[in-house]
């Protein structure tokens, strides 16, 4: 049974988790190609309201606060929200973003600028060549070339339902 102040925190970490935590999941994997500083500014934000949500003082570590609230650090978290997203488009080759991400080389520009910006598909090469994504067999989407919106009407049957003993 959770106490009074057990219970508040619960509470409130399913508001940070609803209300905070989707907005910096959303489109974070791209974010994830931006600077270092910017991604700091996020992780300030999140851990700001950890602390409020877990009641814990200020000067406790990052890490111990992550572990209370069950959370885990942004960037495994932005990565986990790629690695999702890749899986899903590998599912999507007529995705336009699917040969940039699976066929497209990167420039050798990013081999000479130490300080340039990896996209995606650099960012997560390691990651992708770990899942060895060539030999899993994913179901292609494949979509009807009838439109659902030209197919007939269901005829539903309720006179089932009244003989319940004999059904």
């Amino acid at each position: 049974m959770l106490t009074k102040t057990g219970e508040q925190t619960r509470k409130l970490l399913t508001l940070y988790r609803t209300l905070i935590r989707s907005k910096l999941d959303y489109g974070s994997f791209i974010c994830g190609s931006t600077r270092k500083n910017y991604l700091y500014q996020l992780n300030t934000i999140a851990n700001q309201a950890l602390r409020i949500c877990t009641g814990v003082l200020r000067t406790s570590p990052i890490s111990s606060l992550q572990v209370i609230s069950s959370e885990p650090p942004l960037h495994l978290r932005r990565e986990e929200l790629a690695m999702k997203y890749i899986i899903k488009l590998q599912a999507n080759p007529s995705n336009p973003t699917y040969d940039t991400i699976f066929r497209h080389q990167p420039s050798p520009l990013f081999n000479t600028k130490r300080k340039a910006i990896p996209p995606l598909n650099i960012r997560m090469a390691s990651s992708l060549s770990s899942l060895n994504h060539n030999n899993i067999p994913f179901v292609t989407t494949q979509f009807s070339s009838v439109p659902p919106w030209t197919l007939k009407s269901l005829t539903i049957l309720f006179n089932l339902t009244y003989v319940k003993a004999t059904t």
